[in-house]
């Protein structure tokens, strides 16, 4: 009975810290180009890429339950869809696992986990893409940072 108890206590904390990080907007970052954080292209819905001003752009992690979450841009309320493309408001959220990885980043992968979220290989990550099997190097890896 007591793990029981445990185990609510846990769950109820865990669910408290979802939600207050979806309850303010954040940054992305990236692991292995700090400083960069996700964007969407301005007037294109479908391009998403790295942007090097650290005060933009904000997002919302909205908790799905378990470790799904959604991801959506507060200036286009667009939510991160498969293959890095947007998808429009009204269209039902597109959900992403949140995969804790060691030094308190995350791993964002699709809910069935064959795809991450990484950048390209290219020296300026200028291109945000997913990789068709489960990747666990650096530039898959991204975390959150409070806009302040």
């Amino acid at each position: 009975m007591s793990s029981l108890r445990v185990g609510f206590l846990v769950y109820t904390v865990l669910s408290i810290i979802a939600i207050c990080v979806s309850s303010q907007a954040v940054k992305i970052i990236n692991y292995q180009y700090q400083g960069q954080s996700l964007d969407v292209k301005e007037g294109n819905v479908v391009g998403w890429h790295i942007n090097y001003d650290t005060k933009s752009p904000n997002w919302y992690i909205n908790a799905v339950g378990g470790n799904s979450i959604t991801i959506q841009n507060v200036v286009s309320a667009e939510y991160l869809g498969v293959g890095g493309q947007g998808v429009v408001t009204g269209a039902d959220p597109y959900e992403w696992q949140q995969m804790p990885v060691p030094g308190g980043w995350y791993q964002l992968a699709t809910t069935d986990g064959n795809e991450v979220l990484q950048l390209t290989g290219g020296s300026d990550g200028s291109a945000v893409i997913l990789k068709e099997s489960y990747y666990k190097g650096q530039d898959a890896q991204w975390g959150y940072e409070p806009i302040s």
